[in-house]
């Protein structure tokens, strides 16, 4: 496994046979350090999953943009990095992935940004 400030960690996004959201990482481990910091917490994400989908901060972000979604040529996002002035705290987000003809809806996940 590599190091998680190594480069941007990975979320990728499942749709259980039930309809429920499993997410392969838990983002409740950001920091607005630098890489190199002494703790080890992720300060850039992507996001994929298997169908085309949206994931949006509503108008609270700890990134420089509040909606991050799919490039176009594939199932995952661009890299998006802490915003280093962000305040510590919880920003909700919700998710919406396109998978099999239907739209799956997740508005429970967040990011917590701890140092």
């Amino acid at each position: 496994m590599a190091e998680e400030n190594d480069g941007p960690v990975t979320i990728h996004i499942a749709i259980n046979d039930d309809g429920e959201f499993v997410y392969s990482v838990s983002t409740h481990r950001m920091t607005r350090k630098p890489e190199g910091a002494a703790a080890p917490k992720f300060r850039r994400l992507k996001w994929s999953a298997e169908g085309p989908f949206v994931v949006d901060f509503g108008d609270r972000s700890p990134f420089s943009r509040l909606t991050v979604k799919n490039r176009h040529d594939c199932l995952e996002s661009d890299e998006v990095v802490v915003d280093a002035s962000v305040p510590l705290g919880r920003y909700r987000y919700a998710v919406a992935v396109y998978k099999e003809n239907r739209v799956f809806l997740d508005a429970c996940p967040e990011v917590v940004v701890e140092c």
